[in-house]
């Protein structure tokens, strides 16, 4: 289950093209976000449920009801159906309410600013269980340290602005992601920044 969290929140939020508007320089719960920022996170969460590869997913349809059930036993959120843009886009049609993922442009369509996530450590305790993860953050293929993006760090990227050294990672901002359990459930909560 935890390998699982790791890849509908936390991933959603660190693969290309993925949203990053949790990691902020505040506390932020689900419905911090708007409901396009909902959809984005959710639809990474539904692709990492259904275990194939990204380009086996293009065409791929889902119900309403597969994105509706993700937000609520995951995010304890309820959402409006739209189509959502970005790579991939997810067109949505309310006459058969489904979803069809479609690929399109990734360089146009994705943030300039980005962020990079990796676990350094989980703990469950008393109904809670806890990531503690580090990010950098990226912006016109540069990172840094901070989400100010202030303090520029010195790693190596690919040419298509992936970073080389996963470990690079370790030289970002510390953040708290923390989960409610419930019932055997895992339910996101928030993320905040931590002071070291």
């Amino acid at each position: 289950k935890i390998s699982k969290l790791y890849k509908s929140v936390i991933n959603s939020n660190d693969i290309y093209c993925g949203y990053y508007k949790l990691f902020t320089n505040k506390k932020m719960t689900f419905n911090d976000l708007n409901n396009e920022e909902k959809l984005k996170i959710i639809s990474y969460s539904v692709y990492a449920s259904s275990d194939v590869g990204v380009r086996e997913w293009d065409d791929k349809t889902y119900s309403k009801e597969v994105f509706e059930k993700i937000a609520k036993e995951l995010f304890d959120s309820s959402i409006t159906h739209q189509t959502i843009s970005g790579c991939p886009s997810l067109e949505y049609d309310s006459s058969k309410e489904e979803y069809k993922v479609v690929y399109g442009d990734c360089v146009t369509t994705c943030d300039k600013d980005t962020a990079r996530a990796k676990i350094v450590q989980s703990i469950e305790k008393e109904g809670i269980l806890e990531f503690s993860v580090k990010v950098v953050f990226g912006k016109d293929e540069k990172y840094y340290a901070d989400y100010a993006r202030t303090k520029q760090l010195s790693i190596d990227i690919d040419e298509y602005g992936n970073i080389k050294n996963y470990n690079d990672i370790n030289k970002g901002s510390l953040y708290k992601i923390v989960f409610k359990v419930e019932n055997d459930n895992y339910i996101f909560s928030y993320v905040e920044p931590v002071k070291e």
